[in-house]
């Protein structure tokens, strides 16, 4: 990665979303050592965000006790100049509505693991007001046909390009 000016940063995102896509996204090791340095050059070159208005995301989760996929989303939050909040682990459904309707965020990103978990997802939506969005990822989504109303994310190169693209 060069550090040209600010077309640099936007050079080396895309140049990192084609591997992705051509090779699939690294290990998680890479892929957080990866993320870093696209954040660290977008913060080194002033650019407050790739987006042109603010975009503010609360994440939890609601059956995951480890959170290890949504590390990742903030990471890639990070390089996209994303304001998010970590409401934490194992969240209700009510407890996630409430922190939305303190901190009235754009959109909720939440993890699912288990199918049981269902469930909880679509009374989140239906506490929500429809103009947030929920992003939804985890190995519990596999065989989900999920409402238009929520966004399912199978990787972050999905959840990259899924935002990137909202501009």
């Amino acid at each position: 990665m060069s550090d040209k000016g600010p077309w640099s940063f936007f050079e080396a995102l895309e140049e990192s979303i084609r591997n992705w896509e051509r090779e699939g996204v690294p290990p998680r090791w890479t892929l957080i050592e990866q993320l870093k340095k696209l954040s660290d050059l977008r913060k080194s070159l002033g650019i407050s965000s790739v987006l042109s208005s603010p975009f503010r995301f609360i994440t939890a989760t609601l059956d995951d006790g480890w959170g290890l996929g949504l590390e990742i989303i903030h990471r890639a939050c990070d390089v996209l100049g994303i304001d998010y909040t970590f409401l934490g682990l194992l969240k209700s459904p009510e407890e996630i509505a409430k922190a939305c309707s303190n901190e009235m965020p754009d959109a909720v990103g939440v993890t699912v693991i288990q199918e049981e978990t269902l469930d909880k997802l679509l009374y989140l939506r239906r506490l929500l007001p429809d103009r947030i969005e929920i992003f939804a990822g985890g190995s519990g989504l596999k065989e989900f046909i999920a409402p238009r109303e929520i966004v399912v994310v199978n990787s972050v190169l999905d959840f990259i390009l899924l935002v990137k693209n909202r501009k």
